[in-house]
């Protein structure tokens, strides 16, 4: 998860979108960014990042879809065990709250595209009208 957030940090870097932050604050940069990267086309400019995400979004799936299973379900798979990216995946709520860094900007982005390459995405409709939006 730290490659991802390394990853989602380059990627803002390198747009002009953490400098757009310092000079006109985190909430106008984040919705710059929200923008910038719902293309597909904007991700794939950034191979790693592209890569991290993919992943990360089908083991969330996969742990979701072990969370959701019956528990007897769980039994006849000879209890498959989720793994720890609910825990560490770079997410909006990470660190001071108080504070508003190139750092969270990069977490904020990177929990937004993982989140909006899942299954799950589709399955919020609040989330899915304003991916389709």
């Amino acid at each position: 998860c730290t490659l991802l957030e390394l990853a989602a940090y380059d990627a803002l870097q390198s747009t002009g979108l953490n400098q757009q932050r310092a000079a006109h604050g985190h909430a106008a940069a984040l919705a710059a960014a929200a923008i910038a990267f719902s293309s597909d086309a904007a991700l794939q400019a950034h191979p790693p990042l592209l890569q991290l995400v993919e992943g990360a979004a089908a083991t969330l799936d996969s742990d979701l879809q072990l969370v959701r299973a019956p528990a007897s379900d769980a039994a006849a798979s000879g209890g498959s065990l989720m793994s720890t990216l609910h825990t560490f995946v770079p997410h909006n709520d990470r660190g001071s709250s108080k504070g508003e860094s190139h750092r969270k900007l990069a977490q904020c982005i990177a929990e937004m595209l993982v989140w909006s390459r899942s299954r799950a995405a589709g399955e919020a409709e609040g989330f899915a009208r304003g991916l389709a939006a």
